[in-house]
């Protein structure tokens, strides 16, 4: 009997250590992945050696890191959530980058959105993550919303663009909405 009672008990907290914290899992869609397309659309190479989610990634480093990488959105919503993007870096240079979400508001005659940043700080892999309405992004402007979002754009620092022996590898940029 008591066996029983203790197998019950067992059972009922292993159920419970497996429901969701927040009582709802949350939604996770991909924003933008890499393909051998890629290399053209946004300028710099594909690699299927690093990667980390994806079949490929893109290859940012050296002479490339003075070319911004831009990504069209169309209907997406990022209010009320977490961007997710897994980042292998070769070299800990601790250069500056940024990731700017452009939602331009034509009023203004200047452009507008929210902008968060990184710096290369480790070797191997690393998730980054921003919440959006949160301090991890600097509002630039007076953009539209986070549900008006355009394009998002990947860019090194202006002073250290060209430098040698930065290479990153990003994968799929993911948006995990609360």
């Amino acid at each position: 009997m008591k066996r029983q009672r203790r197998r019950i008990l067992c059972g009922l907290l292993a159920a419970l250590c497996l429901l969701p914290a927040s009582g709802a899992a949350a939604k996770t869609s991909t924003v933008t992945s890499f393909q051998p397309m890629s290399a053209k659309k946004y300028g710099v190479p594909v690699s299927s050696i690093r990667r980390h989610e994806g079949d490929f990634s893109l290859r940012w480093g050296g002479l490339d890191l003075s070319r911004d990488i831009a990504f069209d959105i169309k209907n997406k919503d990022f209010q009320n959530g977490t961007f997710l993007m897994w980042v292998y870096s070769t070299n800990a240079t601790k250069l500056d980058f940024t990731v700017t979400l452009l939602s331009d508001n034509p009023e203004t005659g200047e452009t507008d959105g929210y902008r968060a940043g990184f710096w290369n700080y480790w070797i191997g892999w690393r998730q980054l993550k921003w919440e959006s309405g949160s301090d991890d992004f600097t509002v630039i402007g007076d953009p539209l919303g986070y549900d008006k979002v355009t394009k998002i754009v990947l860019s090194a620092a202006p002073g250290e663009r060209s430098t040698v022996g930065t290479e990153l590898y990003l994968d799929s940029l993911m948006f995990r909405q609360k």
